[in-house]
């Protein structure tokens, strides 16, 4: 910035610079020169004796020599030899001038053998190149580039079991790195992206996953298998229906499952609460009215059948709820001591009979 000087304290100044012509009353200028320039700077304005008067005076800006850097880079091709290029192209200011000028790397590419040097091929080391262009009494540029070599664009795909299922309808796949192009298809639907999704009947068969890096022209493909397992077991229940009183002893609600092996039952109980028994055969004692849900799991595929069993209350049973401060855990190698208080407790039995609840 220039600011010429009114030393004079001159009234209403209007100040001017040359070259340009620049003015303005504010009194500050910005100039950027591309070369080194003498500016005069003047300050017009009434004296004292109400005489119009110019003051002037003179400053050199002084532009250093520069570098614009511009680098360009030929990667390796898929496979074969790797041979690797780049070439940095210096174009120094002011425009005219050829300052010398030095490079330093870090790190160096394996073909440099000169500070002065600004071009390179052969079998570069894959990697990230920084330089600082220094010019001789000047300023200096920094740059960066990379060189990725000819290897193949490698990746991963998880989960590792490409099977869907009760668990899992949906299938979510992930690419490994997510930097690649990636497109998965099956010959009729192509999903792109690092993360493809595939659902229903129409995704299972063979999918092929392709994946090529965005610089080198070098692609991996992959090939899955869709699977899709969503066979239910089947369950003999009985009875579905019975009548418990005061008086009378439940009969179990029993279930056997079908295959016999790699299934378990899960009991719900009417005021909430699962009950998980493994194997093919269990039973379950009512201890209210009310409906019992019952489902029977496949353990592989998460897949399940499930019926109501009904108990029907003719008598007025009690409700209440249950209250533990502790909270507790029963299993066969477990064994636990926890208060269990009885709370809310009322009975709408017309005589005023009490059943025993479980």
């Amino acid at each position: 910035a220039l600011t010429p000087l009114n030393y004079a304290n001159l009234a209403n100044p209007v100040y001017s610079v040359l070259p340009g012509p620049l003015v303005n009353t504010s009194g500050t200028f910005v100039v950027s020169p591309t070369v080194t320039t003498t500016y005069t700077m003047f300050v017009t304005g009434t004296a004292t004796n109400n005489a119009v008067a110019t003051l002037s005076s003179v400053t050199t800006v002084t532009v250093l020599p520069s570098a614009n850097v511009v680098v360009t880079t030929t990667q390796a091709g898929c496979g074969g030899a790797n041979i690797s290029s780049f070439s940095i192209t210096a174009t120094f200011l002011p425009i005219g001038q050829n300052p010398g000028y030095s490079v330093n790397w870090m790190p160096p590419p394996n073909v440099i053998t000169s500070n002065q040097q600004l071009s390179g091929s052969g079998n570069i080391s894959p990697g990230i190149y920084t330089f600082t262009l220094a010019v001789n009494g000047g300023c200096s540029a920094v740059e960066s580039f990379t060189i990725l070599g000819n290897n193949p664009a490698n990746f991963i795909v998880t989960p590792y079991k490409t099977v869907m299922n009760c668990y899992s309808p949906t299938l979510n796949l992930h690419c490994i790195p997510n930097n690649l192009i990636y497109s998965t298809t099956n010959g009729s639907t192509t999903v792109l992206g690092p993360n493809p999704v595939l659902s229903g009947t129409s995704s299972v068969g063979v999918w092929t996953i392709n994946a090529n890096h965005p610089l080198i022209n070098c692609p991996v493909s992959k090939t899955i298998n869709v699977t899709q397992d969503f066979s239910q077991p089947s369950s003999q229940n009985a009875p579905l229906s019975q009548v418990i009183n005061c008086t009378n002893t439940p009969l179990p609600f029993v279930s056997t499952i079908s295959p016999t092996t790699g299934v378990f039952h899960e009991w719900y109980h009417p005021q909430g609460g699962v009950l998980t028994v493994q194997g093919y055969s269990s039973s379950y004692v009512p201890g209210m009215p009310g409906n019992y849900y019952h489902c029977a799991v496949k353990t592989d595929n998460g897949c399940r059948v499930c019926q109501t069993f009904t108990a029907l209350g003719l008598n007025g049973f009690p409700t209440f709820s249950l209250q533990s401060p502790q909270n507790f855990k029963l299993g066969c190698s477990t064994k636990t001591v926890a208060n269990v208080f009885i709370i809310n407790g009322q009975t709408i039995h017309p005589e005023g009979l009490c059943c025993m609840v479980s």
